[in-house]
């Protein structure tokens, strides 16, 4: 069942949804009333949520249910600072999709170290605006001494979409890097997402995966846009070791100010939007990028690029790039700052003319 017809189905008038605003959600009977049924074995659920609403008792309240079911959908809307307990990574009886919006998120490390209580079964992953709220010694104590379990760490293995924005935390992120960390957390998980077609986030601190591997073997595309990252994750710089079919990088509206990606993998072109970062100096291979059968075609527009000879094979490249591969020419047309007031087209310069700046 797909997102789009959950909604329709929600707003049907013949099933009238009585969504749960009450003080305290969490009663099994808020949970009949707030939870549908229109085909046998979907189940449908919507709460709005002024005060608080439990994981927990959702899923021993699905858990329940006789007969079999599915696919659950839940929808999670908060509002005024209303909010959720909600365990990472979310699993319950054949639940599909989960909408969490605009919540405090508590108890999100509960289940840190829980192995796998139902099988992975989340299609559909999307999280905006919510504050997940952690105590800092707590963070600390586990970031130094405790090992997650695998299914807190690669979470739902089983999603298509995971869309992710505007997450935050009620303490200032910090990572512990390795050398800080005691040895018996420094086990390697491999996590392989083999359904996983689009991941965004955005609008959130990103932190490095550490001893966690991640592979994505059929994402197309991923968005990491507005990040306020300063310089290329490691499974964006290596890209065709974690998602070799990915066809759009997005790393658009962040601080990077210097890249270097792997070469392309064969018959295959990637599109990486560097649009509205803080690059100055472009590397001096760009040429390298363009592979007989593939590419890696990197969009800079609008970033500070300082005017100078060294240019000259970023201009080659983009001149090849109109040649090549006309459907993406706009993000040819790149400019270099001569000073602060004074911007050339990279296109245009020329061995002669680099030589005035």
């Amino acid at each position: 069942m797909s997102h789009l017809l959950s909604h329709l189905l929600f707003r049907c008038p013949l099933l009238s949804l009585l969504l749960a605003g009450a003080a305290g959600i969490g009663t099994l009977d808020v949970f009949q009333r707030s939870c549908q049924t229109p085909i046998t074995g979907f189940l449908f659920c919507s709460f709005t949520v002024t005060k608080n609403w439990d994981f927990l008792k959702f899923r021993e309240w699905s858990n329940s249910l006789p007969g079999k079911i599915k696919n659950v959908e839940l929808y999670v809307k908060c509002e005024n600072g209303a909010s959720v307990f909600l365990p990472w990574p979310m699993r319950a009886r054949s639940l599909q999709v989960v909408d969490i919006q605009g919540c405090l998120i508590r108890g999100f490390y509960d289940e840190y170290e829980a192995p796998a209580n139902h099988s992975d079964s989340i299609v559909d992953l999307k999280m905006a605006h919510c504050v997940i709220e952690e105590n800092q010694q707590d963070h600390i104590h586990r970031s130094l001494h405790r090992r997650p379990s695998r299914s807190f760490a690669c979470g739902q293995e089983s999603i298509v979409v995971m869309d992710t924005q505007n997450l935050t935390w009620t303490f200032p992120r910090f990572p512990v890097g390795p050398r800080h960390q005691s040895h018996s957390t420094q086990s390697r998980y491999s996590c392989n997402y083999t359904h996983m077609i689009y991941l965004e986030e955005t609008f959130q601190s990103l932190q490095e995966d550490g001893p966690i591997r991640r592979r994505y073997p059929v994402l197309k595309v991923a968005t990491f846009s507005s990040n306020n990252l300063s310089c290329l994750p490691d499974r964006a710089r290596h890209w065709s070791a974690h998602a070799p079919l990915l066809e759009i990088l997005d790393l658009s509206n962040n601080s990077i100010k210097q890249f270097q990606f792997d070469d392309p993998v064969d018959n295959h072109t990637l599109y990486v939007d560097l649009r509205n970062n803080s690059i100055a100096d472009v590397p001096r291979n760009m040429t390298s990028y363009l592979k007989a059968t593939r590419a890696v075609i990197i969009d800079l527009r609008h970033n500070p690029i300082r005017c100078s000879c060294d240019l000259l094979n970023f201009r080659d490249y983009l001149l090849q790039i109109r040649t090549r591969f006309p459907e993406w020419q706009n993000g040819t047309s790149v400019y270099c700052r001569m000073n602060e007031r004074t911007l050339d087209l990279v296109t245009d310069l020329t061995s002669q003319t680099c030589e005035d700046y």
